[in-house]
């Protein structure tokens, strides 16, 4: 029987190309849920999903029920009806939306990333066939661990850079207390970069922002340690990946890490050098003032920096550091995050890594061409 998938985040950057590969796939009926104030507007964003994939309408081929609800709202905002459906029909959850703005405030931050999770939780207790729920976390639940982390390990007491790793990680402890009770494997990304057929990037993050302001020279220094390594993936095989694993491989009570891990990575360093040196040779380039490589310091020293730039007067130099600073003291404490878990579930899948050194070029170079997405507007 063809599995019934309820796949949350949609319209995000993970959910949308988990559709994607639905929709290749088409062994499996989709219920998409999208936020949404009316039925027309459900349409009109679905029609956009479709079009953003590079998908006609026609392409759905009755295999997508695009559902109008929000993940915030008691019962997801679902009418009885649809209620009713899911809870004869689907067998697979898969939850991608999340709320991925570093800044927020934190009861900001967990309407989503906690309450959501918990008010689906409350509607997969009342569906009757449901064989897996597959969570997508973050691999920066680690907060401010340094070293090498396990897959297994979860709780510590290390402290978070931001509202959106705490939440992710409250989320996952409360995962952890349901997974006596109900079939959950939690999968954890690693940063995402972009396609790396293509270098196309369709959400950019604190990462495309630091490219920015280092193609603007607005950057003179990057907090970190020069020889820790920095875990970067690119989305399609995170896709792929995921893919795989909920329906070829679905094992509850299991973490996965979706990471490069330290062999797959490059140092802050190299990646440091490695930016530069596309920012500077790239075809979109533009302009011809030289790229400058910025220093590699330690916090304080980098904290230090921001209030000078404040002090001076040089205000989009100090925007540029204090725009950083939600995401960036990841690079000052250097992790691994293992993947033995997710190596050996993958094993004879095909689906391989491709090296950051191969596809990274194909990001920066996108990155300039658009203007950061600004020409796709």
């Amino acid at each position: 029987m063809q599995p019934v998938v309820f796949l949350t985040g949609a319209t995000g950057l993970v959910g949308s190309e988990l559709l994607r590969r639905y929709l290749r796939a088409g062994d499996a009926h989709v219920y998409a849920l999208i936020r949404a104030p009316s039925d027309a507007d459900l349409a009109g964003r679905f029609r956009n999903l479709l079009a953003s994939l590079g998908l006609p309408p026609a392409e759905r081929l009755d295999r997508i029920t695009p559902v109008r609800g929000d993940v915030t709202a008691p019962d997801l905002g679902l009418s009885p009806g649809i209620r009713a459906a899911l809870s004869r029909q689907v067998t697979h959850v898969v939850h991608c939306a999340t709320d991925i703005h570093f800044g927020r405030p934190l009861a900001e931050a967990r309407q989503v990333n906690l309450l959501g999770v918990v008010n689906l939780m409350d509607q997969v207790r009342r569906w009757r066939r449901v064989e897996a729920v597959a969570h997508v976390s973050t691999a920066h639940v680690a907060g401010q661990r340094v070293g090498r982390i396990l897959e297994e390990e979860l709780v510590h007491h290390a402290g978070f850079v931001n509202t959106y790793e705490q939440t992710k990680y409250e989320a996952e402890v409360y995962l952890r207390g349901l997974m006596g009770d109900l079939p959950i494997a939690v999968y954890r990304s690693s940063s995402l970069l972009g396609d790396s057929r293509t270098g196309e990037v369709r959400q950019f993050n604190f990462l495309h922002q630091t490219l920015r302001l280092l193609a603007s020279n607005l950057v003179p220094a990057l907090p970190g340690d020069p020889d820790g390594p920095v875990d970067l993936i690119p989305v399609d095989w995170l896709a792929d990946a995921l893919h795989y694993l909920v329906h070829r491989r679905f094992e509850p009570g299991m973490t996965y890490h979706l990471c490069a891990g330290a062999e797959g990575s490059l140092t802050l360093g190299e990646l440091v050098d490695v930016t530069v040196r596309c920012l500077r040779t790239s075809p979109y380039r533009r302009g011809s003032r030289e790229v400058r490589r910025p220093a590699i310091v330690d916090l304080e020293r980098f904290e230090a920096l921001r209030r000078e730039a404040e002090r001076a007067g040089r205000v989009r130099e100090a925007q540029a550091l204090a725009a950083l600073s939600h995401f960036i003291p990841h690079m000052a404490l250097p992790k691994a995050f293992d993947t033995t878990h997710a190596r050996r579930a993958l094993e004879g899948s095909g689906i391989r890594l491709p090296s950051i050194a191969d596809y990274y070029p194909r990001v920066v170079d996108y990155c300039l061409r658009t203007r950061w997405g600004r020409m796709n507007r």
